[in-house]
């Protein structure tokens, strides 16, 4: 395992830069979380900090100070812009969206962080943008210092504590969020033809011409190979990995966060991009192998209390968009040190293309 605790994570370079002027910022955020009655009176707020990662959103954090019938309070909250044009990373940013799942998640009982209310005026701050909490924790992205520290069996237990909160998820259904919002008939007559179709769309506008057999390939053996019957649809997170949680001192997951990506469909599709992404990662860094496939597989199959099905095909779905996320995301970070090569993603999708469609001898 490499034990650099210099070594900065492509995870934690900056893809979005500062948009607005912070002090004005701070100003008109503090005059909105009055006028919203969010908290108490005299409300003051700190200076806004920014994040120092994160590929699809502007984010600050800031320490809010109000005081109410008994005493003071100071409370650490976080608000997120949904990105310009020229920073989107997504044909679209899902931005009122994401605000609507994590309420009816938060309704429900999932570890999502507690939301203090949405603008959708993009004229108050120079974009739309929501107000929530700064949940405890740091988060689990491998590479960071606090996840070389822990050691091995730290990050296993980081793996299971995450997997338990994204089940949390997983066994909410669509009808009882009142998520129907999400569905996409213009798309597909199923969740699984919708995110194949918006990929297409997607794929097309990142590559800007230039063609990829690999992703072009990979779309095509996932139409054809479509499983006949879906697992029970459901709410699919869609960024599903630890870098997207929060984890306290106990290891234990806080709260999930980032859902950009959500979408409907059956929880195979968080579980195959959790499974790739993550294996991606750890080979990519040069960590130890995490729990095997077929041990998460069958322990994931008892949080949700069903089986899991066609896993292979999932796994094949999850490394054909991150493939062609990783063109975008190229493209993104021009002039960066990080910024990688628009063709990574294919050389990974040709060996699961390989391992779990029997397709071989891909050029990439």
């Amino acid at each position: 395992m490499r034990d650099d605790r210099r070594f900065r994570t492509e995870s934690e370079a900056d893809v979005i830069p500062i948009q607005r002027d912070l002090e004005q910022a701070r100003v008109t955020l503090r005059q909105w979380l009055e006028s919203h009655d969010t908290t108490g009176r005299d409300v003051e707020v700190g200076a806004l900090q920014e994040f120092s990662g994160g590929y699809s959103g502007e984010l600050y954090s800031f320490d809010m100070t109000y005081r109410d019938d008994r005493a003071e309070h100071t409370e650490g909250l976080v608000v997120r812009f949904d990105p310009n044009t020229e920073q989107q990373l997504f044909m679209e940013t899902m931005f009122e969206e994401q605000y609507r799942v994590m309420e009816a998640l938060r309704r429900h009982a999932v570890r999502v962080p507690r939301l203090l209310g949405f603008e959708p005026d993009s004229g108050v701050l120079g974009a739309r943008f929501f107000v929530m909490e700064k949940a405890r924790g740091k988060a689990g992205q491998l590479g960071l210092g606090w996840m070389n520290d822990i050691g091995a069996r730290g990050r296993e237990r980081t793996w299971w504590s995450g997997l338990a909160a994204m089940a949390e998820l997983h066994r909410c259904t669509p009808q009882r969020l009142a998520l129907d919002f999400l569905n996409q008939p213009g798309r597909g007559a199923d969740p699984i033809d919708q995110q194949l179709q918006y990929y297409r769309e997607y794929y097309s506008w990142v590559a800007e011409g230039e063609s990829h057999p690999v992703i072009e390939t990979a779309h095509q053996w996932l139409r054809r190979n479509k499983p006949p019957t879906l697992p029970p649809v459901g709410l699919v997170w869609g960024d599903a990995r630890r870098g997207n949680q929060l984890f306290t001192e106990d290891l234990e997951c806080s709260v999930i966060l980032d859902f950009e990506m959500v979408s409907l469909g059956p929880a195979e599709v968080d579980l195959g991009w959790w499974l790739e992404g993550e294996y991606q990662t750890a080979e990519a860094l040069g960590f130890e192998t995490q729990p095997p496939l077929k041990e998460t597989t069958e322990r994931y199959a008892e949080l949700i209390g069903r089986e899991i099905a066609d896993l292979g095909y999932y796994l094949v779905f999850a490394a054909y968009r991150l493939a062609v996320l990783r063109i975008k995301l190229y493209r993104l970070r021009e002039g960066q040190r990080y910024r990688g090569n628009p063709r990574d993603g294919d050389k990974r999708l040709a060996r699961v293309l390989a391992e779990w469609a029997g397709i071989t001898g891909l050029r990439v």
